[in-house]
């Protein structure tokens, strides 16, 4: 029955495609809205997810424009050294990108997204705070390589640079992590923040920070843990610029959201979907609207 389960949960992942909505001003976006809760930060794992965001606009037209974002992101993490403190992460990440238009063709491009690679090391493992209480912290720094599709002429398909799958530079990664627990509940912080270099032709792409808190509680039924957590996560993509220095028009931005998630753990499996619905945004200046996002992923646990 768990197996049929988890069967089900990975087709949905697959067929999800049809959900596909996104931005024009931050390209990849936003956070991993309480991502398994870090996937199960005390385990290794293989990953299978997928993000979703959905934003529409009407820059210059009187008509409505929707940009569809997708990303599916193969991962593994792995730990090594007796005191397992010491973790890989990497990332291979292929993405869909679709532009529709009331008065135009469907515009699409797709193709491998930038590669990342992380190291995380674990500064408190978790350290008893109580007789039931815990403190897990983490911090991570890595390296997204230029291996995604960029396409320096963007604008001759009608469409803002941000389209492209990859950045077409080298971008760095620093992340913190922190997990409180107590009993079957507790807190999840995660924080990520990346910064860009500039493209082969001095192009910019904005920097990028996301911050999410998430209340978790665990449920035990039999052989299978339910995990539900709802927080509320913020975002802010910083603006594009050109070789100049100049700044990009319709670029960048901030969103805060509410989310929301449920994952499904048994020992060897972990998979769940993860839920985010705008509260306050500015995105290119107010021309783009934020439109609900969704997560969802499959892991194997080793």
């Amino acid at each position: 029955m768990i197996k049929k389960f988890f069967f089900v949960v990975f087709m949905l992942v697959l067929m999800s495609t049809q959900l596909i909505r996104a931005c024009d001003a931050c390209g990849c976006s936003a956070g991993s809205m309480g991502m398994g809760l870090l996937a199960d930060y005390r385990t290794n794992f293989v990953r299978l997810s997928y993000f979703n965001t959905r934003f529409t606009t009407s820059p210059e037209h009187d008509y409505l424009v929707k940009d569809n974002f997708m990303r599916f992101d193969l991962s593994m993490r792995y730990a090594i050294g007796k005191s397992q403190r010491i973790k890989f992460t990497a990332h291979v990440p292929y993405g869909v990108n679709i532009r529709k238009s009331e008065q135009t063709d469907d515009i699409q491009t797709q193709g491998f997204s930038d590669a990342k690679v992380l190291v995380h090391y674990v500064l408190a493992n978790n350290i008893r705070m109580g007789k039931k209480s815990a403190l897990y912290l983490e911090t991570g720094t890595g390296i997204n390589f230029p291996t995604g599709k960029y396409e320096a002429r963007m604008h001759n398909l009608n469409l803002p640079d941000n389209f492209n799958i990859g950045l077409g530079s080298w971008g760095y990664i620093f992340q913190l992590n922190t997990i409180y627990s107590h009993k079957n509940q507790g807190f999840v912080w995660s924080n990520f923040y990346q910064f860009n270099s500039k493209t082969t032709d001095s192009y910019h792409f904005g920097n990028q920070l996301n911050t999410q808190l998430s209340f978790f509680k665990e449920i035990a039924l039999k052989s299978l843990k339910l995990i539900p957590n709802a927080g509320v996560a913020f975002e802010h993509i910083y603006y594009n610029t050109y070789a100049t220095g100049s700044k990009v028009p319709e670029t960048g931005g901030k969103g805060t959201y509410f989310t929301s998630a449920l994952n499904f753990k048994t020992e060897k499996w972990l998979a769940g979907a993860s839920y985010a619905l705008p509260m306050a945004e500015k995105y290119a200046g107010g021309l783009i609207n934020a439109q609900n996002r969704f997560a969802c992923h499959i892991s194997y646990i080793f």
